[in-house]
Parts: C-alpha cells; sequence; structure tokens
C-alpha cells in the first residue's frame, strides 16, 4: 500500500520535512520520499496507523504546514471455520447436543463482530468466537459473522458455514420379516431388515463368516436359503458419518428344514375341453416325506378326498370352479401348503355366429372415420379372430373390433369364433361397410331474381351447393321447416306485401348423425 501527498508553495528553493504523528520521517523500511513533496509508505501494518503533515520550509524557516492526512487499515481476510468438534473431510457433521465453536479470523486493527444465524442476527455475539449447543435435534443452521473496524464502518461479512448436526449410530437390531414361520424352508426366500438410530445410515451385511455380502448395503436383505437341512448367519455393519466404524448388530441366525415343494395339479387329458355334465379326473404331485392331502372345491373342503387323485363330474351349467390341495407333512405350518388353484370350466357348444356394425349409428360411415363391428355368437370361453377383406388382422381377438384407419373404400369384415369343444372355430357371414364422404361446404344462396330488393309478386329461387355423397335437403323459413322443400332449389312466390325473410338449408347424407346448417339467405320484398 503506498500514500502519496503532494505539496505546493509559490517559494523558490524550498524544502520538504514530512512528519508521522509530529514526529519526523526519515527514508527507509516501507518510507520514501520522507523529505520530497511525495511521501510513499509500502508493506502498510498498523504500526503505520497515524496522522501524517508536511512541514514546507526556505532555507530554515517554515513557510507551511500541510494539513493532516490520517491512515487507517479496513477490514479484510475474513474466514469463518469451526473449531470445535474439528470438521474433517470423512466426518464434517457434528453430533446431537454437543458443545460446537465456531471462530472467525481477520486482517486490519481494532475488530469488533457482530454473528449471524441464519442471517438473523444473534444478540450478545460480538467476539471472534461463537459457542452453542447443538441440541437434541437433527438440523443443518448456517452462520456468518461480520467484522468492523473505524476503517470499515459497514463491515466485511464472512463466508456462510453450514452446521450439521445429526445423531449417531445406535441400538442396531436384526429382524426376519419374511417369512413368518419359525423356520425357513429349503432354498425359500427370506427377508430379513435392521432397524437402527441415527441419520444418513449406511449398510452392509455380512455372512456367517463375517465376510461382506457383494451388493446388500440396504436397510433388507433378501436372500435364499440353503440347499440342505441346518441353520445359516447373518450380520449387518451401519454406519453414518459420526460413526465412521460402524456399529455391528448380534448375529441373527435363520433355521433351515425340510420343505413340502413342487405342488402341481394336473387333469387327465389336459387338452380335452370339459363339456357339460363330463367325468373330471384331477391329479396331485409335491416333493416331500410323509405327505398327506386334502382337496378343496374352492374354500370348502370336500369330504374324503385325500389321496393325490380326485374324480368327479362337470357341472351341468357354463361354469369356472377353482379346486385346490392341502400338503401337510409337518414340516411347515399346522395348516399345511396350500396349491395354486386349478381352475376346471365346463363350456358349452358353439354355434351362431354373426357380426354387425354397433358405431356409428348411421346407415354408412363417413370417409376417414372410426367404426366398431361387434361379434356374437352362442357358446362359452369364446375367442376371435377378425379378418379384413379376407386378411387376419393382427391383434383383433376381442368380441368387439374397432376401426380407426382412414378408410376411403368400402372394406369387408368377418369374424372367425372358437372355444375349447371347436378349436377350428365358426366363421361369420362377411360385413360390408359402406363408405361415403360426409356433407360439407354447404354455402345457400339467390339465384333469382338478382339484385338486392325483390320485386312483389315474382318467383325467387334459393339454391344450396354442397360437398359429399347424396346429399339430402331440408329448407326452413327462419327455424320453421317448409314442408316439402327438400331439393337443392326451393322456390316460391314473393307475396303481395313487403317482408323480410331469413332462409337456411339443413344437408345431410347417410353418413352423418346430424345436418350441416347453411349460412342465412335474407330475402328482402319491396313496400
Amino acid at each position: 500500500m503506498s500514500v502519496d501527498a503532494l505539496v505546493v508553495a509559490d517559494l523558490t528553493a524550498l524544502t520538504y520535512q514530512w512528519q508521522k504523528n509530529g514526529v519526523a520521517l526519515t527514508d527507509g523500511a516501507g518510507v520514501s520520499g520522507a523529505t520530497t513533496a511525495t511521501l510513499s509508505l509500502t508493506a502498510i501494518d498498523e504500526a503505520d496507523i497515524a496522522e501524517y503533515k508536511c512541514l514546507i520550509k526556505s532555507g530554515t524557516e517554515v513557510q507551511a504546514i500541510s494539513n493532516g492526512a490520517k491512515l487507517g487499515i479496513v477490514i479484510s481476510s475474513v474466514v469463518l471455520s469451526r473449531s470445535t468438534p474439528a470438521p474433517t473431510v470423512e466426518t464434517p457433521h457434528v453430533a446431537l447436543n454437543t458443545p460446537v465453536t465456531l471462530s472467525v479470523t481477520s486482517m486490519g486493527p481494532e475488530p469488533t463482530y457482530q454473528w449471524y444465524k441464519n442471517n438473523v442476527l444473534i444478540p450478545g455475539a460480538k467476539t471472534s468466537t461463537y459457542s452453542f449447543n447443538s441440541g437434541p435435534t437433527a438440523n443443518t443452521t448456517n452462520y456468518n459473522v461480520r467484522v468492523f473496524n473505524s476503517a470499515t464502518p459497514g463491515g466485511v461479512l464472512s463466508n456462510s458455514l453450514p452446521v450439521s448436526v445429526i445423531d449417531g449410530v445406535r441400538d442396531v437390531v436384526i429382524t426376519r420379516t419374511a417369512p413368518t414361520t419359525s423356520s425357513v424352508a429349503i432354498s425359500s426366500p427370506f427377508t430379513l431388515s435392521v432397524s437402527a438410530y441415527g441419520e444418513a445410515l449406511t449398510y452392509q451385511w455380512k455372512d456367517g463368516n463375517g465376510a461382506d455380502i457383494a451388493g446388500e448395503t440396504g436397510p433388507t436383505y433378501g436372500g435364499t436359503s440353503r440347499i440342505t437341512k441346518g441353520s445359516e448367519s447373518y450380520s449387518v455393519v451401519v454406519k453414518n458419518p459420526l460413526t465412521l466404524t460402524g456399529i455391528s448388530s448380534s448375529t441373527f441366525t435363520v433355521n433351515v428344514i425340510d420343505p413340502i415343494t413342487g405342488i402341481a395339479i394336473t387333469k387327465t387329458n389336459p387338452n380335452e375341453a370339459v363339456g357339460l355334465n363330463k367325468p373330471v379326473t384331477l391329479n396331485v404331485t409335491a416333493m416331500g416325506d410323509d405327505l398327506t392331502y386334502q382337496w378343496l372345491r374352492g374354500t370348502t373342503v370336500i369330504p374324503g378326498a385325500t389321496g393325490t387323485i380326485y374324480s368327479f363330474t362337470s357341472a351341468t351349467i357354463v361354469s369356472t370352479t377353482n379346486y385346490f390341495v392341502r400338503v401337510n407333512n409337518g414340516a411347515t405350518t399346522a395348516s399345511g401348503i396350500l396349491s395354486a388353484a386349478f381352475p376346471v370350466t365346463t363350456v358349452s357348444p358353439l354355434s351362431n355366429v354373426q357380426i354387425r356394425r354397433t358405431a356409428p349409428t348411421t346407415a354408412s360411415v363417413a370417409t376417414g372415420a372410426q367404426f366398431t363391428l361387434t361379434a356374437s355368437a352362442a357358446g362359452s370361453s369364446l375367442s376371435y379372430v377378425w379378418y379384413k377383406d379376407n386378411v387376419v388382422i393382427a391383434d383383433a381377438t376381442n368380441p368387439t373390433y374397432t376401426f380407426t384407419e382412414a378408410a376411403t373404400s368400402s372394406p369387408k369384415f368377418k369374424v372367425k369364433v372358437s372355444n375349447p369343444l371347436t378349436p377350428a372355430g365358426l366363421e361369420s357371414s362377411e360385413l360390408t361397410v359402406n363408405v361415403i364422404t360426409p356433407v360439407s361446404g354447404v354455402v345457400a344462396s339467390r339465384t333469382a331474381p338478382s339484385g338486392g330488393t325483390v320485386p312483389r309478386n315474382v318467383s325467387v329461387t334459393l339454391s344450396v351447393t354442397a360437398n359429399g355423397t347424396s346429399p339430402t335437403y331440408q329448407w326452413y323459413r327462419g327455424t320453421t321447416l317448409i314442408a316439402g322443400a327438400t331439393s337443392a332449389t326451393y322456390v316460391f312466390n314473393s307475396g303481395a306485401s313487403a317482408s323480410t325473410l331469413s332462409y337456411n338449408v339443413r344437408v345431410t347424407n347417410a353418413a352423418m348423425a346430424t345436418a350441416v346448417t347453411s349460412n342465412s339467405v335474407s330475402v328482402q320484398v319491396a313496400p
């Protein structure tokens, strides 16, 4: 830093002497120009804070003394840091209910301080350190401090320092959350869960030898039990930024027992459809020792059905009934293991396959419009394949088919319906969908007589133009239908008296549910 002062006088042969707080300066140690018109100071520090004046002499006589120039040093390099507990890269956080001390360093003489918490002034916090207790709850709070001195009345604000408070790891406990039985069957899935107190927790599950289980770093561990009877052990180490070495749970043992597995129900002649009132035989197979069986119809136990085979007669009506087998050997729960449902569906023969268009309800379909076809048939358990112009329509396997393409011609459709009793299926007759152009561009005008006002008792002709296939017309006087006025022109007599009437025409065709109304044509008969 340098300070320059220039003194000018009209006298000749002037000499100069700079003073610091009334003491004459000499060149050296950061001072130059002590006896010249310009004084320069470098490497400014607190020792240089003073009032500077210059004596102007002519010979030995003092001719003038300059005004005093006061030198002060402003505050700079304000840095806020946490000194207690000292943060590290691995552990930047603070534990609950822990003493915390923040410190500020700055350059500049005679500093004063004011601390802030989340930009709100902290009353009484006016020293270079600020100490507080982290408190009982996890949170993150930002602190900063403003440093002042006489040369820096507005102060300099430090960096913002976040203090993140979290709970350390404690009370690590493993439980098995699935299955809910006391043991786990061989080669069966199970789930372990860990509970622990603390924030920002990380997990590492370990096997019975204390080795890490790759990829198992969540609060739950899903595994598959061993392939033989016995037991297997697990533990988990839980860490957070305050507990870097982690807390290990106690060892948790999973008891593995011989299960009932491979329960499967099959039907004799599985590819044969079940007709009404027909014999049916079901079989069950299962893996395990000393197995016992109980057949169920839905949720109802079937008395006496306790073997691997169950025979019965199918229903006399179309229906689907689920059959189950509960298998037990004492190595599972007291209720045993219930098989998956085996549905037996009784179906009726297929006949009377028909097709019709159900939407739109108009006689024809507008060009490019969507339309829906619906199939009907007698029988049950039906499946459908739709055809357009004798080509199978991909993915059209429902009893209804909606055509969404922009049809411009009149396509032909049919449907093949099948069921388990008629796998080859039956086809409907072919249905042609008549596609026509809808009405558009409807414009009405007066074509005779020409000109503006119409004379009395003359023939007046109104005409309409419209696009579309086979349009039909209905003329209106205002909102009143004109009986018999159903062509593209409407001719009438203007009458014997002055009048002004408005006419329009509604145009439609077989593809339209509602007509298109033309513009209104005003006919004014001269007075």
